[in-house]
């Protein structure tokens, strides 16, 4: 990151965030920027095969087979990409092949990927954060430290209903304060405080 010159305000990357086509076979370019700023441009990849790894143990030649392992293989039209380190982890992810190589043609090294996934949560409570884009749920556990951090696809409110009934069942929810974000609709805030004493709004 570096300083504007005579500005207080750090100059970083254009960031955009792309979804993973819900029928794999679509991608379009037409609305991300023809060329990438000075800073470069950081593409961010909503897609449900998503995992950390600790920074320090992250080999780039063995993406594919991490995600694999984590059940998440890439099929014959994705490609394994990986985030710049954020903290201690590297977000790796399984996107569609084609629009991986459109973006890097287009931007070439100004790119880089990152994911919802890797974002930054300590809250001052154990808490539980959900967030919603679109059909995909990126899910963070924190209770004095991060239990899980998990993406799951959830297109309905019976998704939700699975994956709460789930998490409820490995982590007593009553005892974590929901934060959700997002795309939750009100019908689907209203599921959320079936498992949760307080759910900020």
């Amino acid at each position: 990151m570096k300083q504007v010159t005579g500005s207080n305000n750090p100059s970083v990357p254009q960031r955009v965030s792309i979804q993973q086509p819900l029928d794999g076979h679509s991608f379009s370019a037409s609305a991300l920027p023809e060329a990438a700023p000075d800073e470069g441009i950081v593409c961010e990849l909503l897609t449900a095969k998503t995992l950390l790894v600790p920074a320090e143990e992250f080999d780039p030649q063995a993406a594919g087979a991490l995600l694999a392992a984590a059940g998440m293989a890439p099929d014959a039209t994705e490609s394994a990409v990986w985030s710049e380190p954020e903290g201690e982890a590297v977000g790796v992810m399984a996107f569609d092949r084609t629009a991986i190589e459109a973006l890097r043609t287009r931007y070439a090294d100004a790119l880089h990927f990152a994911t919802p996934l890797l974002g930054r949560f300590e809250p001052s409570v154990p808490a539980v954060l959900l967030d919603k884009r679109g059909g995909i749920l990126y899910i963070k556990v924190y209770d004095r430290s991060l239990r899980l951090a998990e993406v799951v696809p959830a297109a309905s409110e019976e998704d939700l209903l699975y994956v709460m009934e789930s998490l409820n069942r490995v982590y007593a929810l009553r005892s974590y304060e929901a934060q959700p974000a997002g795309t939750f609709s009100a019908s689907e805030r209203k599921l959320l405080r079936r498992y949760f004493k307080r759910v900020r709004s």
